[in-house]
Formats: structure tokens, sequence, C-alpha cells
């Protein structure tokens, strides 16, 4: 029953989806302001589900990190770019940081909306420019080491697991140390946690290594450039090894709720009935919204209405709970 299925299988999960499509609907109003609707605008375009998230923030928080974020898209992006030669390419890795403070700085690389990004960075500088000091030497200094060990990995291949660890750090165990900075500048949280660059890191490289792992798994392989390749199929092998058996130990102490046709059916039907008796109980449709066969008998709901409407309340509750309780794992 495709992603009705899905979510009659998964009831708690309704109001999450509810609540992320309204985040979504809010992350697609941009600024007034030119430049900081760029900057949103762009987060939207190079990352959804990024934009969803940093636009729960509160202010000035929420426009560093949407900064933050582009600068070291923007960095991501010369390092991706396989058009440039690499003699170009390491200096400009090492010295991106200093282009942050250039609002005329802007380069052509990248592809459809990361070209776009480059080609009116000096948009987000100025954005940049405008941010607290504090924020501005967070995202200066991450963006100067990360862009250090980029180039430092563009000619080293990546051949044990110390060194995939030392690439993750650099591409994304970076990126936990800055946001935990961020955010202690910010004062949204204590100075001390600024200091836990270990346990950012490891966040990190937790992040990194799934989507790392999970692109190997699907794809069967991971791109030939890929300098993780060699230790990526050896931490593969080990996570197998490692994981196997406490897998499939977990998959038999929470069996899958019941999925089949017979059981969806029988929950779409018990939840549209009671929500279709909530429904016209409470007069949210108006007299026009029975089907026409019914209305002749349109005036049974209007008996008693306000008994019925409590009643209709607690049997849509019951029907959800019962079906929530049902489909929840053991």
């Amino acid at each position: 029953m495709g992603k009705l299925g899905d979510v009659l299988s998964h009831p708690g999960e309704f109001m999450p989806l509810v609540r992320m499509y309204r985040a979504a609907q809010r992350a697609a109003k941009l600024p007034q302001d030119p430049d900081l609707a760029f900057c949103y605008g762009m987060l939207n375009d190079v990352s959804r589900s990024f934009a969803i998230v940093i636009q729960q923030l509160p202010n000035p928080l929420r426009d560093a990190i949407c900064v933050f974020y582009l600068v070291l898209r923007g960095l991501d992006t010369v390092e991706d770019d396989m058009a440039l030669d690499v003699a170009f390419k390491v200096p400009e890795l090492l010295r991106f940081h200093e282009r942050i403070y250039d609002s005329a700085f802007c380069m052509d690389c990248g592809y459809k909306h990361y070209k776009r990004l480059m080609a009116q960075f000096g948009t987000v500088v100025r954005v940049f420019l405008g941010l607290e000091p504090g924020a501005q030497r967070v995202i200066a200094d991450i963006t100067r080491r990360m862009g250090e060990g980029m180039a430092e990995f563009i000619e080293k291949e990546v051949t044990t697991v110390a060194d995939y660890d030392q690439y993750c750090h650099y591409v994304a165990g970076l990126v936990g140390i800055g946001l935990s900075q961020l955010f202690a500048s910010s004062g949204l949280e204590s100075d001390a946690m600024a200091g836990q660059e270990d346990l950012a890191n490891h966040m990190g490289l937790f992040l990194q290594k799934t989507n790392i792992i999970r692109d190997y798994l699907v794809s069967g392989e991971v791109s030939a450039d890929d300098p993780t390749l060699p230790a990526t199929r050896e931490a593969v092998a080990s996570a197998r090894a490692l994981c196997g058996k406490q897998l499939q130990e977990w998959r038999l102490a929470h069996p899958r709720p019941p999925a089949s046709t017979a059981a969806l059916v029988r929950d779409f039907s018990a939840l549209a009935l009671s929500g279709a008796y909530f429904y016209h109980v409470w007069g949210l449709g108006g007299p026009d919204a029975l089907f026409a066969p019914l209305r002749s008998y349109g005036w049974v709901l209007e008996q008693q209405r306000g008994l019925q409407q409590l009643v209709s309340a607690l049997l849509l509750l019951v029907v959800f709970v019962a079906t929530v309780v049902v489909r929840r794992p053991a």
C-alpha cells in the first residue's frame, strides 16, 4: 500500500511527519534581507534536511550556522571538482579561510546549485562579515583546519583505518567541533562545551562513516576516486563481523509489526470510519460533506449532538491507541 501502508505500520511517526512537513513549509519562506534570502535559499537548494533543522534554531545562532554550512559547502565544492588542476586546487584549499573575508571573491567551479553558490559566494561573505566576532573566529578557524586537511589528502591515499579516521576528522569531525563552539559562543551552551573536541569529533566521525558505509552497501562499491576506498572495505568487513550477531539477536527480540494487506485494510478501515464519524458529528465539513446517498439520513447525526461528539472523540482515540498498540513491536 506504499506510503499509506508505511504510515499505518508506524502510527507513532504520524505526528513527527506532520511537524516535519510544517517545518519544511516554514523553511521555504525566505528572509526579507536579500543577502540572507540568498543564503537560506541556497541552503534549501543544497541540503533540504539541514535547512529544516537549522531554521529551528534561534538567532543569531541560526544565521551563523547557515553561513558555516555554506562556507564549508563552498570549500567542499573546490575539493570535489575534478576539473580543477591539483596545482591550483591545493593552494585554494589552503587559503579558502582568507577568501571568506573578501566580498569580491567568486570561483567558476562545481555544478548545478554548487556552481551558483561559488559564482555568488560574495553574498555569503557579506553575511559572514555581519556575524558576531566570536562566530566569525570559529568559522574561519574550522575552515582553515578543514582546508589544510583536504589539501593533505588530495595527494595522500587512505590505506589504513588510522588514515580513514584522520580523513573523516577533517571533513566531518571538524564540523562537530565547530558546531559545539558556535553553540558555546552564542551563550546557549556552557563554555565547557567548546572544549569537548574529542566528543564532538567522534560525533562527526560517526555520521561520516555511516554515510560512507551506507553508500558502499547500497551501491556495492565506493567511487574509485574516493580516497577512503581501501579503509572503507576494511571497516565494512569489520562492522559486519562485529555487528552481524547482535543485529540478528535484536531482530529476533523485536519482530516487525503486522504488515499484511489484511491487517493494513483492517486498521485503515477502523481509522477511516471512526474519523469520518468524528468529522461529521462535529460538523467539520458542512451539510454537503456527506455522500449524496446518505444525506437523507443526516438527521441521525443531529440527535443528541453533544453526546455523539463525546462518543466520537473517545472512539477515535480508542481506535488510534489500539492501532498503535497492535503495531508496536514486542
